[in-house]
Protein backbone atom coordinates (compact mmCIF):
# COMPACT_ATOMS: atom_id res chain seq x y z
CA UNK A 1 0.00 0.00 0.00
CA UNK A 2 1.16 3.50 -0.78
CA UNK A 3 1.48 6.11 1.91
CA UNK A 4 -0.68 9.19 1.19
CA UNK A 5 2.23 11.52 1.95
CA UNK A 6 4.38 9.68 -0.59
CA UNK A 7 1.58 9.80 -3.14
CA UNK A 8 1.41 13.58 -2.91
CA UNK A 9 5.19 13.83 -3.20
CA UNK A 10 5.09 11.53 -6.25
CA UNK A 11 2.48 13.81 -7.83
CA UNK A 12 4.89 16.75 -7.68
CA UNK A 13 5.99 17.87 -11.14
CA UNK A 14 9.10 20.00 -10.75
CA UNK A 15 8.96 21.42 -14.28
CA UNK A 16 5.31 22.46 -13.96
CA UNK A 17 5.94 23.98 -10.52
CA UNK A 18 8.99 25.91 -11.74
CA UNK A 19 7.01 27.19 -14.72
CA UNK A 20 4.04 28.17 -12.53
CA UNK A 21 6.23 30.40 -10.36
CA UNK A 22 8.22 31.69 -13.36
CA UNK A 23 11.64 30.38 -12.39
CA UNK A 24 14.11 30.92 -15.19
CA UNK A 25 16.06 28.11 -16.84
CA UNK A 26 19.31 29.01 -15.06
CA UNK A 27 17.66 28.60 -11.65
CA UNK A 28 15.98 25.30 -12.56
CA UNK A 29 19.32 24.00 -13.85
CA UNK A 30 21.00 24.93 -10.56
CA UNK A 31 18.24 23.21 -8.57
CA UNK A 32 18.49 20.05 -10.70
CA UNK A 33 22.29 20.01 -10.47
CA UNK A 34 22.03 20.13 -6.67
CA UNK A 35 19.26 17.48 -6.68
CA UNK A 36 16.69 19.95 -5.35
CA UNK A 37 13.83 18.93 -7.62
CA UNK A 38 11.51 17.10 -5.22
CA UNK A 39 9.12 18.53 -2.66
CA UNK A 40 10.98 16.81 0.16
CA UNK A 41 14.36 18.25 -0.82
CA UNK A 42 12.96 21.73 -1.44
CA UNK A 43 11.31 21.72 2.01
CA UNK A 44 14.72 21.16 3.61
CA UNK A 45 16.69 23.90 1.87
CA UNK A 46 17.02 27.41 3.29
CA UNK A 47 17.20 30.75 1.53
CA UNK A 48 20.85 31.03 2.59
CA UNK A 49 21.65 27.63 1.07
CA UNK A 50 19.90 28.56 -2.17
CA UNK A 51 21.96 31.74 -2.35
CA UNK A 52 25.18 29.82 -1.65
CA UNK A 53 24.61 27.55 -4.67
CA UNK A 54 24.10 30.52 -6.99
CA UNK A 55 20.35 31.14 -6.94
CA UNK A 56 19.68 34.87 -7.22
CA UNK A 57 18.04 36.61 -4.26
CA UNK A 58 14.65 37.15 -5.90
CA UNK A 59 14.36 33.54 -7.02
CA UNK A 60 15.54 32.25 -3.63
CA UNK A 61 12.88 34.30 -1.84
CA UNK A 62 10.22 33.15 -4.30
CA UNK A 63 11.16 29.49 -3.84
CA UNK A 64 11.06 29.82 -0.04
CA UNK A 65 7.68 31.57 -0.21
CA UNK A 66 6.21 28.80 -2.36
CA UNK A 67 7.65 26.04 -0.16
CA UNK A 68 6.20 27.77 2.90
CA UNK A 69 2.76 27.51 1.27
CA UNK A 70 3.16 23.71 1.21
CA UNK A 71 3.97 23.72 4.92
CA UNK A 72 0.99 25.97 5.69
CA UNK A 73 -1.33 23.65 3.75
CA UNK A 74 -0.08 20.64 5.73
CA UNK A 75 -0.67 22.42 9.04
CA UNK A 76 -4.20 23.49 8.12
CA UNK A 77 -5.11 20.01 6.84
CA UNK A 78 -3.71 18.23 9.90
CA UNK A 79 -6.24 17.13 12.52
CA UNK A 80 -6.39 19.35 15.62
CA UNK A 81 -4.46 18.16 18.64
CA UNK A 82 -6.27 17.11 21.81
CA UNK A 83 -4.67 19.67 24.11
CA UNK A 84 -8.02 20.75 25.61
CA UNK A 85 -8.38 18.00 28.21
Amino acid sequence: MADTENESADDFNFDAWASDINLNRKVTQILRQEDLCTKDSLKLVSEHELRSIGVQLGSAKLICKEVLKWTDKQETSAPPSNSNR
